[in-house]
């Protein structure tokens, strides 16, 4: 049986944080997009936990059957058990990391990672901490006024940025 998945790569930004396409920062009016699994013992239902599209791989080979490649040979993890209502979601779970490719249109490395309902980027140098869950828009920094949470964050994106150095291959 088939298993369907409807996902997007980026989103567009229309004006949001003075953007006008795709490609220019890490905010979610350009990286959070839709993810809809369909298939086999796939339960419908609304996931509330940060998950990445890099988990796709490791949720489909499960959702198969089959055991996926521990890291560094696979990124992400899986979360079969989450769409099939085996596992109930934690809002305040779940890590997701993006990253620009720099290329003629993005001229600097940006990074985000998402750790439950806290969102860190880093971008030109600074960081900005924002609550998703009071400000699903991130128009209120909370960098300067929480250093434990900036700290957290920080320690675990320099931990992805780590982590990224390791190669897959041997």
């Amino acid at each position: 049986q088939p298993i369907v998945i409807v996902t997007g790569d980026h989103s567009e930004a229309f004006g949001d944080h003075g953007q006008p396409f795709h490609s220019s920062d890490l905010y979610n009016s350009q990286i959070r997009v839709p993810l809809l699994v369909a298939g086999p013992g796939v339960v419908q239902t609304r996931v509330h936990e940060a998950v990445s599209l890099v988990d796709l791989a490791p949720t489909i080979l499960e959702l198969a059957g089959f055991v996926a490649p521990p890291f560094p040979q696979m990124d992400g993890r899986s979360v079969a058990d989450l769409v099939t209502g085996a596992r109930q979601p934690n809002a305040d779970g779940g890590v997701a990391y993006a990253a620009t490719v720099v290329d003629r249109y993005v001229r600097d490395r940006r990074s985000a990672l998402v750790s439950g309902r806290w969102k860190l980027i880093h971008q030109l140098g600074r960081y900005e901490l924002y609550d998703l869950r009071t400000d699903a828009n991130e128009l209120r920094d909370l960098s300067l006024g929480n250093p434990a949470r900036l700290a957290e964050l920080q320690a675990l994106m320099n931990a992805r940025w780590q982590r990224d150095r390791v190669t897959p291959f041997r």
